[in-house]
Protein backbone atom coordinates (compact mmCIF):
# COMPACT_ATOMS: atom_id res chain seq x y z
CA UNK A 1 0.00 0.00 0.00
CA UNK A 2 1.33 3.34 -0.70
CA UNK A 3 1.58 5.90 1.61
CA UNK A 4 -0.18 9.22 0.84
CA UNK A 5 -0.32 12.63 2.09
CA UNK A 6 -3.22 13.98 2.83
CA UNK A 7 -4.04 16.87 -0.12
CA UNK A 8 -4.17 19.33 2.71
CA UNK A 9 -0.33 18.99 3.04
CA UNK A 10 0.54 18.90 -0.41
CA UNK A 11 2.48 21.63 -1.82
CA UNK A 12 -0.06 23.35 -3.84
CA UNK A 13 -2.57 24.46 -0.72
CA UNK A 14 1.30 25.21 1.49
CA UNK A 15 1.98 28.19 -1.72
CA UNK A 16 -2.23 28.97 -1.73
CA UNK A 17 -2.40 29.52 1.89
CA UNK A 18 0.65 31.43 2.15
CA UNK A 19 -0.71 33.97 -0.67
CA UNK A 20 -3.57 34.35 1.25
CA UNK A 21 -1.61 35.29 4.40
CA UNK A 22 0.69 37.67 2.37
CA UNK A 23 -2.62 39.58 1.10
CA UNK A 24 -4.27 39.25 4.20
CA UNK A 25 -1.51 40.88 5.94
CA UNK A 26 -1.01 43.61 3.12
CA UNK A 27 -5.13 44.26 3.48
CA UNK A 28 -4.56 44.15 7.43
CA UNK A 29 -1.68 46.81 7.41
CA UNK A 30 -3.81 49.46 4.83
CA UNK A 31 -6.64 48.80 7.07
CA UNK A 32 -4.69 50.39 10.41
CA UNK A 33 -2.51 52.97 7.63
CA UNK A 34 -6.16 53.99 7.31
CA UNK A 35 -7.06 54.27 10.90
CA UNK A 36 -3.79 56.09 11.81
CA UNK A 37 -4.26 58.84 8.65
CA UNK A 38 -7.59 58.86 7.99
CA UNK A 39 -9.61 58.00 11.36
CA UNK A 40 -6.95 60.09 13.48
CA UNK A 41 -6.40 57.28 15.99
CA UNK A 42 -3.38 56.22 18.02
CA UNK A 43 -0.14 55.91 15.87
CA UNK A 44 2.32 54.04 18.51
CA UNK A 45 -0.74 51.46 19.24
CA UNK A 46 -1.67 50.81 16.22
CA UNK A 47 1.53 50.46 14.80
CA UNK A 48 2.73 48.01 17.49
CA UNK A 49 -0.28 45.91 16.86
CA UNK A 50 0.95 46.16 12.71
CA UNK A 51 3.87 44.71 13.54
CA UNK A 52 3.30 40.91 13.39
CA UNK A 53 1.15 40.91 9.85
CA UNK A 54 4.73 42.90 8.37
CA UNK A 55 6.51 40.18 9.81
CA UNK A 56 4.41 37.59 8.93
CA UNK A 57 3.91 39.09 5.39
CA UNK A 58 7.48 39.84 4.86
CA UNK A 59 8.24 36.06 5.42
CA UNK A 60 5.25 34.99 3.84
CA UNK A 61 6.99 36.71 0.49
CA UNK A 62 10.24 35.44 0.59
CA UNK A 63 8.94 32.08 1.57
CA UNK A 64 7.30 32.13 -1.80
CA UNK A 65 10.24 34.00 -3.54
CA UNK A 66 12.31 30.85 -2.52
CA UNK A 67 8.98 28.50 -3.21
CA UNK A 68 9.87 26.78 0.61
CA UNK A 69 6.40 26.84 1.87
CA UNK A 70 5.17 24.94 3.97
CA UNK A 71 1.34 24.16 5.85
CA UNK A 72 2.82 24.88 9.05
CA UNK A 73 3.50 28.25 8.55
CA UNK A 74 0.02 29.01 6.68
CA UNK A 75 -1.58 27.21 10.41
CA UNK A 76 1.07 29.85 12.82
CA UNK A 77 0.13 32.51 10.75
CA UNK A 78 -3.40 32.24 11.00
CA UNK A 79 -3.59 31.52 14.74
CA UNK A 80 -1.43 34.73 15.58
CA UNK A 81 -4.12 36.96 12.92
CA UNK A 82 -6.87 35.24 14.93
CA UNK A 83 -5.26 36.23 18.69
CA UNK A 84 -4.34 39.94 17.19
CA UNK A 85 -8.23 40.02 15.67
CA UNK A 86 -9.74 39.55 19.04
CA UNK A 87 -7.21 40.94 21.75
CA UNK A 88 -7.00 43.88 19.60
CA UNK A 89 -8.97 46.36 21.72
CA UNK A 90 -7.32 45.60 24.98
CA UNK A 91 -3.19 45.65 23.15
CA UNK A 92 -4.82 49.02 21.86
CA UNK A 93 -5.59 50.24 25.34
CA UNK A 94 -2.39 48.49 26.80
CA UNK A 95 -0.23 50.14 24.57
CA UNK A 96 -1.77 53.59 24.75
CA UNK A 97 -1.51 53.60 28.81
CA UNK A 98 2.41 51.78 28.50
CA UNK A 99 3.46 54.86 25.76
CA UNK A 100 0.99 57.33 27.23
CA UNK A 101 3.13 58.06 30.57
Amino acid sequence: MEDKKPPILSQKYAITGTKIVVIFSAIFIFMKFFAIVGKDLWLIPNLLICLPSLILGAIGINLIRTQKTHISFVIFALLVFILVRIYEEQLQLFFYQMFQS
